[in-house]
């Protein structure tokens, strides 16, 4: 007595599989920049919030706020995979970011006006319901 199991059209149905993952993956683009475009917006809403920084005093020459480098130079990066995760990042390629993120010394000392962190610190519950939200809906 024995049992007879056949693989016939196990292919296609791993293909199948295949595919539906392929497609899977392909929704987490689209759920990382709604969330991404969350802290992005708050970023620059936080650069045009006056703060010690811009108070125009002897140690600055140019209000930021005004001259919107920084502000404009904020942009979303491409999805990309690292180690089976993916990403997208919120960044900027202006040199003074990081100094105007954290303050500096020097000559002209400058306080901080941090934007980055902030603005990822109080969109992120905000941005993984909006991430959950749109994989949800693709799925459906």
């Amino acid at each position: 007595m024995g049992v007879e199991i056949s693989s016939s059209g196990l292919g296609e149905i791993l293909d199948k599989i295949n595919a539906e993952a392929l497609d899977l993956s392909s929704l987490a683009a689209p759920a990382l920049q709604s969330g991404a475009k969350l802290i992005l917006d708050k970023a620059k809403q936080n650069l045009q919030t006056p703060t010690l920084h811009h108070k125009g005093d002897a140690y600055f020459d140019k209000n930021s706020i005004e001259s919107k480098t920084l502000y404009n130079s904020l942009k979303l990066s491409r999805p990309s995979v690292k180690a089976k995760i993916k990403y997208i990042n919120v960044l900027t390629k202006d040199p003074a970011a990081h100094l105007v993120e954290f303050g500096h010394g020097g000559k002209a000392p400058a306080p901080a006006h941090p934007f980055l962190m902030p603005a990822f610190q109080s969109k992120r519950s905000e941005c993984e319901e909006i991430m959950a939200q749109v994989l949800s809906e693709a799925i459906k």
